[in-house]
């Protein structure tokens, strides 16, 4: 890829940070927080897609997304750290690492067993981790495979530690299973 080639991806990438999701609003240690958890080093994201989250840390973390696309922008736009293609439940079950800390910002809606996904992550916290994930209420578009109306449908469905709701989505928490 060319230095113009990448330029341009970058530019789009800032394009589509400032676009997307109405998270964009809101610091991904500023929603950790309303949880009670800081966002920490060993730190896996999930869905992580063009890498919004390294964006806004201070240290590298390990990043897994089914998008070649827009892992190939997290690469370009964060080369420190570490980024997979890969399936989130193939990938929770045969990594070895315990992560301080694990996200999955506006991720578990896309999922067709978001519940295994929180099983499967809370397996892999290290002790005194913790599980941070966002969810859209009442957002029915073609991509969501999960619906949540409310706070309590996700409540019910996924059963957070601790759970804060802010407008139109909520934060949750889990602690290690």
């Amino acid at each position: 890829m060319t230095h113009d080639q990448e330029r341009a991806l970058l530019g789009h990438y800032e394009a589509h940070l400032n676009y997307w999701s109405p998270l964009t609003n809101y610091r991904a240690n500023d929603l950790a927080k309303l949880v009670g958890v800081e966002l920490l080093p060993l730190l896996l994201d999930l869905g992580c897609g063009d890498g919004r989250l390294a964006h806004q840390l201070d240290f590298a973390i390990t990043g897994v997304d089914m998008s070649p696309s827009r892992l190939a922008l997290a690469q370009i736009a964060f080369p420190g750290s570490s980024w997979h293609f890969s399936d989130l439940y193939a990938w929770l079950e045969t990594d070895a690492e315990q992560y301080q800390t694990i996200t999955a910002f506006d991720v578990l809606e896309h999922l067709e067993e978001p519940e295994r996904v929180v099983d499967l992550a809370r397996a892999r916290l290290a002790a005194g981790g913790a599980f941070v994930a966002t969810i859209p209420l009442n957002l029915d578009i073609n991509e969501h495979l999960q619906l949540y109306p409310d706070a309590d449908a996700v409540r019910d469905a996924l059963a957070p530690d601790e759970m804060v709701e802010i407008g139109t989505f909520v934060v949750c928490r889990w602690g290690r299973a």
